[in-house]
């Protein structure tokens, strides 16, 4: 039998039948996905950690390089590259979403295995919060399983240095923060999970490091908040702009080189981007942290950092308004509604095209022929 069949049997095996974990330990199976692509070190660790560190089974299917940014964009009767780089480890040359499909119906079939328990996408490499989620791969590729009627969280995290010799150690407090959400939040005192069919989380997790000192917090400094997603996201806006070095962002990061140039930027606050303000403090936009000035002193005694914990679908879905459903309530009035501004508006068009005042037959029941 060649390796890598026995290596896809061996993950089939404990898929299909679950690995001792300790007693009264809840075993799930996970899809883990992502939108910064396979490769990148926060999914890396989680996967390794829940690998080797816990009894739960995992499988990645993941982009192969960065797709931030794509939300549920599709690649659509496109031949799409993909590969299997290492055991349980899968990638797909497409977007966050079509990856995960790639792992629900294709790598999990052919490993023999039947649908997860829940898919966790993430965790990538910046937050998604607010209005930002909407443009997110991360959240995307967690709706994509959601829309297939199955639960999914989408995680991120943030560093305030990516290039510190601390990324490794911060990427595990994010994989022991996930990990610990997953265990003593999700899963019930009878040992099920508390997320239903197409249900889902949007959770962000605090910067882990500081630029100044390279610190990081120990998972027992942060605590999980239920929060809602709102419209505030940390600070910045997305605002198009004719010229680019017009906005004060652009030419702090990148100088002059943008200058003349149209494009989309980011502006602050995100208010100055035409964004309505969201003051409502269970927000996660407002609710994380509890302070995101890097500059702060975080000597002495750690403060607890909130990781917020919002709900959230894969619909667009939403109630009615009052006045929406007050509109659409009279189906008479709507009908008499339109035949009078038809009727209104075809007068208006023969009168500009004649200058004269329209005359009106009428027929036996009074309305206009």
């Amino acid at each position: 039998m060649r390796l890598e069949s026995s290596i896809s049997l061996l993950f089939a095996s404990l898929w299909l039948f679950g690995a001792s974990g300790e007693e009264g330990a809840v075993c799930l199976k996970i899809l883990l996905t992502n939108d910064d692509g396979y490769e990148t070190v926060f999914t890396n660790t989680l996967f390794e950690y829940l690998r080797d560190k816990t009894c739960h089974q995992v499988v990645m299917a993941a982009p192969k390089g960065g797709q931030s940014g794509k939300s549920a964009a599709i690649d659509l009767f496109s031949p799409v590259e993909v590969g299997n780089p290492s055991p349980g480890v899968y990638f797909a040359d497409t977007t966050p979403y079509t990856a995960t499909l790639y792992g629900l119906d294709v790598v999990l079939p052919s490993l023999g295995m039947d649908s997860p328990d829940l898919v966790i996408s993430g965790p990538n490499e910046g937050w998604n919060i607010g209005v930002g989620s909407l443009n997110s791969g991360t959240v995307a590729a967690a709706a994509s399983a959601m829309q297939r009627g199955l639960p999914a969280i989408a995680v991120s995290g943030s560093l305030y240095d990516p290039g510190s010799k601390n990324v490794k150690e911060a990427a595990l407090v994010i994989a022991e923060l996930t990990v610990k959400l997953v265990e003593t939040k999700l899963v019930d005192e009878d040992g099920g999970l508390i997320l239903a069919g197409g249900q889902g989380l949007n959770i962000n997790i605090p910067s882990i490091t500081n630029d100044d000192t390279g610190f990081v917090g120990a998972v027992d400094n942060y605590t999980f908040k239920l929060t809602k997603i709102g419209s505030a996201p940390v600070s910045v806006g997305s605002k198009f702009f004719e010229d680019m070095g017009e906005s004060p962002l652009v030419q702090a990061l990148a100088g002059s080189v943008l200058n003349g140039l149209s494009g989309l930027a980011i502006v602050f606050p995100y208010t100055a981007a035409g964004y309505p303000l969201d003051a409502d403090p269970n927000s996660e936009g407002n609710a994380i942290g509890p302070v995101l000035d890097i500059t702060g002193d975080r000597s002495g005694e750690e403060p607890l950092y909130v990781v917020t914990v919002s709900p959230m679908e894969y619909t667009l879905e939403t109630p009615a308004s009052e006045l929406v459903q007050k509109a659409f309530s009279n189906p008479k009035s709507d009908s008499s509604s339109s035949s009078s501004s038809s009727s209104k508006s075809s007068k208006r068009g023969k009168a500009a095209k004649s200058n004269k005042s329209p005359k009106r037959k009428r027929g036996k029941s009074g309305d206009a022929d």
